[in-house]
This record gives C-alpha cells, structure tokens and sequence, in this order.
C-alpha cells in the first residue's frame, strides 16, 4: 500500500525508468540513536547498516525508495539526486541499459485474461 499510496508513484511502469534517480542521504547529527536500527530494518535492498555505531550507507543499493526515510523517528534520514556525474561513477544504484526495452510498455497493461484467450 505505500508505494501505491506515495506521490511519488508511477501510473505506467515505463515511467519508472525515466524518473529521476534518488539515493539516502544520512544525517549522522540528527540521528539520536544510531542503536535503533529502524531505518536499517526497513531497507529490504541492503543499502543502509551498522557500522562503528552508525548507520553506513551502500550507495550501489539504494533504489530511492523512501521507506528508511518515513520510518525514522528522529527525521535523520533525506532522499536526493542523484547526479550523471554520480551514476556514471559507479558508485550510485543504477537500471542496467537493457532495462529500457523501447516501447514494451507504451499499450500499457491488460489486466486479467480473457475466456476467449483460455483453449481447453
């Protein structure tokens, strides 16, 4: 339901590939408890951990979300942008090019089948 519910949602998944790039941003003096482990339980891609008592952050696995930002309590965590100059690092989350397949998408969903489709 959140991400159905979010602004942020696409109404064709095509879309999806053409938003921009988001990635967390944490903000190590507003995050009270770095114990709490909220955000990081929340993370189902791996991209936020413990590390020497903070919460460490794998760039090349967040997908932009937002869960680990709605989650926490003490308002520790931001998405941004992230940059060409960023993706092109490597460093950064990215779709792999052979994601974009032209057109596959443009008919939009059929939802369902059809009995006349189904062949005993």
């Amino acid at each position: 339901m959140f991400g159905i519910a979010s602004k942020r949602s696409v109404r064709d998944y095509s879309e999806q590939f053409r938003k921009q790039r988001m990635d967390i941003e944490v903000k190590t003096d507003a995050c009270k408890n770095p114990q709490c482990t909220i955000c990081i339980q929340t993370c189902f891609y791996d991209a936020l951990s413990q590390t020497n008592g903070k919460v460490g952050i794998d760039h090349g696995n967040c997908i932009g979300c937002d869960l680990c930002v709605n989650t926490c309590p003490f308002d520790a965590n931001a998405m941004h942008a992230v940059s060409e100059e960023q993706a092109r690092s490597g460093e950064f989350f990215r779709i792999p090019d052979a994601a974009f397949e032209v057109g596959k998408f443009e008919k939009g969903f059929v939802r369902g089948i059809k009995l006349s489709s189904v062949k005993d």
